[in-house]
């Protein structure tokens, strides 16, 4: 078996495993596998074919088709890698006021609230919050719901800050989510 048919089959068992766990194309798998991935295409174009015209029709549809796939990461406004942090916390910036509360998950979160609203007091879900006597209002600032844990402890805080407090208003964005109570 030549080099090339073990790359290919390799390919070819990796879309099947796909099928069954959707997280195997997230680019930060395939950081360090994209030259590598690209040298291999571009030994396939060029020994495989023999006449030059034919080899070039084939790179030129190979970059074509590259091109064509960044386009639409680029401008497809259903990307599923679009968050829209500055717009939720523009949002929450026009109802804080100076006794507000921000608690946001998951806690990597703090890096984007130090970089959109380096004013606004906010912590983490993973602290402890006494719902009843914290500021007000208080924002719950979510993203990343799909990862259970995250989720879990998201609803678990929301929960009980719908016992202690009013929610108000429940807006999203592009993946992420925030609740205001008053």
């Amino acid at each position: 078996m030549s080099l090339a048919a073990a790359a290919l089959a390799l390919v070819v068992l990796v879309i099947v495993a796909s099928v069954f766990d959707r997280s195997l194309f997230e680019l930060r798998n395939f950081l360090i596998l994209v030259p590598l991935v690209l040298l291999l295409i571009a030994r396939l174009v060029t020994g495989w074919i023999r006449k030059p015209t034919a080899r070039l029709l084939v790179a030129a549809g190979v970059v074509l088709t590259l091109l064509v796939g960044l386009t639409d990461q680029q401008l497809n406004k259903g990307n599923p890698r679009l968050f829209d942090f500055r717009g939720a916390i523009q949002d929450i910036r026009a109802d804080a006021g100076p006794n507000s509360l921000i608690l946001f998950e998951p806690s990597d979160m703090r890096y984007v609230l130090e970089y959109y609203a380096p004013d606004l007091r906010s912590q983490p879900l993973s602290q402890a919050v006494s719902a009843s006597r914290e500021g007000s209002p208080v924002f719950v600032l979510a993203s990343f719901q799909s990862n259970k844990a995250f989720f879990n402890e998201t609803n678990k805080v929301v929960g009980q800050l719908t016992f202690f407090r009013k929610l108000v208003h429940r807006f999203t964005t592009p993946h992420t989510i925030v609740w205001e109570f008053q």
